[in-house]
C-alpha cells in the first residue's frame, strides 16, 4: 500500500516533468524499471497463492479471480466406437460426435476430456 509521502513523492515527480534534464529522467526511468520489476514480483506471488487457494481474492481495491480451467470433452473418441447406422444418422460435412455419443447411450462420465490449466487475473477494480 502506498505511503502519503510515496505519493507526495510522485505527486512531485509529475509535477517537475516539465523542467527535467536528461539525467533526471534518467532516475525517473530506472525508478518505473524497478517499480515495475517489483510489481511484476508481487503479481506473481499474489497468482500463486491465489491458484493453491482455488478461489478469487478481493482485498481493497485489488482483485484476484481464479479460473478453474476449461474442459473440453473428446466425443470423437468415444462416438468412433458407435454402431454405423448412429454415425451415419448424424453425418454431415462433419460428425457431430458430441450428438453421436448422445444417441449411443453413452454417458458423459465415459466421454475423457481435456481441461486447461487454471490461471489468475490480478486487476485494480
Amino acid at each position: 500500500m502506498e505511503t502519503m509521502s510515496e505519493h507526495m513523492n510522485e505527486q512531485r515527480i509529475i509535477m517537475t516533468t516539465m523542467d527535467m534534464g536528461p539525467t533526471s529522467l534518467a532516475k525517473v526511468m530506472l525508478d518505473w524499471e524497478e517499480a515495475y520489476r517489483r510489481e511484476q514480483c508481487l503479481r506473481a506471488v499474489i497468482e500463486k497463492s491465489v491458484l493453491h487457494l482455488g478461489k478469487t481474492q478481493n482485498v481493497g481495491n485489488v482483485r484476484a479471480s481464479y479460473y478453474r480451467g476449461r474442459k473440453t470433452y473428446d466425443y470423437e473418441r468415444v462416438g468412433k466406437d458407435a454402431p454405423e447406422e448412429v454415425i451415419q444418422r448424424h453425418e454431415i460435412v462433419r460428425i457431430d460426435w458430441k450428438a453421436v455419443c448422445e444417441d449411443a447411450g453413452v454417458s458423459i462420465d465415459e466421454v475423457p476430456y481435456s481441461q486447461s490449466e487454471p490461471s489468475v487475473t490480478v486487476k485494480l477494480v
